[in-house]
C-alpha cells in the first residue's frame, strides 16, 4: 500500500526537494508551510496520511506544538520530527510532544526514506499484530524485525566505551544518539518517568472506559517512541502491542500487558542506574564550573533581550538562555536558575519570563 505522507516545512526549496525525493520513491505527498495548516488538515478536515513529517522552526505553531496539539486530539499518526544539529534539547521536547522519530539537519534524503520505511513498518506490524489479537491469536511472528535503526542520522568516530545496558542495543543507541552520553542518559531518564504514568493507568479505575483507553493509548505511544529512539527493542514492541490493543478500544488486554512492561523499566532502571549516577555527577562538576565563572557582569540588555524572546516564544531563547546561565545563576541564585531552566528546557517560556523579571528585574 503507497504511504500518503504529510510534509510540514516552511522553508520551499527544501519542502519542494522532499517532496520531489518522495514522490520518486512512490510515496504520496502534500505539503503544509506552517503549523496552522497541518493542524486545519489532520484535525478539521480530517485528511488521511500515513506519515508526518514535522520541522520545529515553523511560522506561527512550532513543531513542538503542533505535536502536542494531535496528541491532545487522540491522532497517533506517526511523527518524524526535523530539528537542528547539536540540540538534544530538541530531542527530548520533542519526545515529550509526542514525536515518534527525529533526524538532525541537515540530512541525508536516504536517510529519511530509511526513517520512513522503519516506520511504516512498524505500523504495519502494529496493525497486524492488533488483527491477531483480536481474533485470538498470540500475535506476529518475526516482529523484531521492524525495530531496527533507522538510517543512518550521524557519522561517528566509532567510541568503543558506549555505555552497555541491558536492554538497550549499544551499537545502535550510539549511532541514535550521535554518541552523546548527556543525551543517552536524559533519554532514558525521560524513559523511566513513564512509570508512573503506567502505574497509574493500571490502576485507576476506568469510570469512562473510551477515555481511559485514549490516555492510555497516549503513554503507550510516548513509551513506544523513547524505547525505539535509546534502542530498547524489546520495550518498543511491547508498548507497541499494548498500544495496539488501547487503539482498538479493548482496554482489559491492553492493561494486561502494563505488568510486563513496567517490569521491563524495572529492569531498566537497575541497569542504568550506575551510568546514571556517573552523568549526574559530571553535570554537577558542570555546574560547579559555571558557578564559579558566574561573576561575569550581566548587561541590563542581555535580560531584556531573552525576556522579549521568552514573551514572544521566539526559540531563540533556548540558546540565548544557555549562553547567559552562568551569569544568570549568579544574578538569580541558586533555586530560582534551575527553576527558570526548567521552565525554559520544558518550553514554558511564560512562567521563565515572569521568574525572569522577578528575579532580575531591568527595564522592560
Amino acid at each position: 500500500m503507497t504511504a500518503n505522507i504529510l510534509i510540514v516545512e516552511d522553508e520551499e526549496h527544501l519542502a519542494r526537494g522532499l517532496k520531489f525525493n518522495l514522490d520518486a520513491e512512490g510515496y504520496k505527498t502534500r505539503l503544509a508551510g506552517d503549523g496552522e495548516t497541518a493542524l486545519d488538515l489532520l484535525l478539521n478536515q480530517k485528511a488521511e496520511f500515513d506519515l508526518l513529517v514535522l520541522d520545529i522552526m515553523l511560522p506561527g505553531k512550532d513543531g513542538f506544538t503542533v505535536a502536542t496539539e494531535l496528541r491532545k486530539a487522540n491522532q497517533f499518526i506517526p511523527l518524524l520530527m526535523l530539528t537542528a544539529r547539536g540540540r538534544p534539547e530538541d530531542v527530548l521536547k520533542g519526545f515529550a510532544a509526542g514525536a515518534d522519530d527525529y533526524l538532525p539537519k541537515p540530512f541525508e534524503v536516504d536517510d529519511l526514506i530509511d526513517c520512513i520505511r522503519r516506520h511504516m513498518r512498524l505500523s504495519e506490524a502494529d496493525a497486524a499484530r492488533a488483527r491477531s489479537q483480536a481474533q485470538g491469536g498470540a500475535g506476529v511472528a518475526g516482529s523484531a524485525e521492524v525495530a531496527g535503526p533507522a538510517g543512518r542520522p550521524f557519522v561517528l568516530g566509532g567510541a568503543s566505551d558506549w555505555p552497555q545496558i541491558a536492554g538497550i542495543d549499544p551499537g545502535l543507541s550510539e549511532r541514535r544518539m550521535g554518541g552523546d552520553r548527556e543525551l543517552l542518559a536524559r533519554l532514558i531518564e525521560k524513559l523511566l518517568e513513564l512509570d508512573e504514568a503506567l502505574a497509574a493507568q493500571e490502576t485507576t479505575p476506568a469510570a469512562d472506559e473510551e477515555e481511559a483507553t485514549a490516555q492510555l493509548a497516549a503513554v503507550l505511544h510516548k513509551l513506544k517512541g523513547s524505547s525505539g529512539m535509546l534502542g530498547a527493542s524489546a520495550l518498543q514492541q511491547q508498548a507497541g502491542s499494548a498500544e495496539a490493543e488501547a487503539r482498538a478500544g479493548r482496554l482489559a488486554p491492553a492493561r494486561a500487558g502494563l505488568g510486563q512492561l513496567r517490569a521491563g523499566l524495572a529492569q531498566l532502571r537497575a541497569s542504568s542506574a550506575a551510568f546514571l549516577a556517573e552523568m549526574a555527577a559530571r553535570a554537577a562538576a558542570r555546574d560547579e564550573a559555571q558557578a564559579g565563572a558566574g561573576a561575569v557582569e550581566l548587561g541590563g540588555e542581555d535580560i531584556t533581550r531573552l525576556l522579549r524572546q521568552l514573551r514572544y516564544n521566539d526559540l531563540a531563547a533556548l540558546d540565548h538562555f544557555e549562553r547567559l546561565a552562568p551569569a544568570l545563576r549568579a544574578r538569580m541564585g541558586e533555586l530560582p536558575w534551575r527553576s527558570m531552566r526548567d521552565h525554559i528546557n520544558n518550553l514554558r517560556f511564560d512562567e521563565a519570563a515572569a521568574l525572569l523579571a522577578g528575579s532580575a528585574p531591568v527595564a522592560s
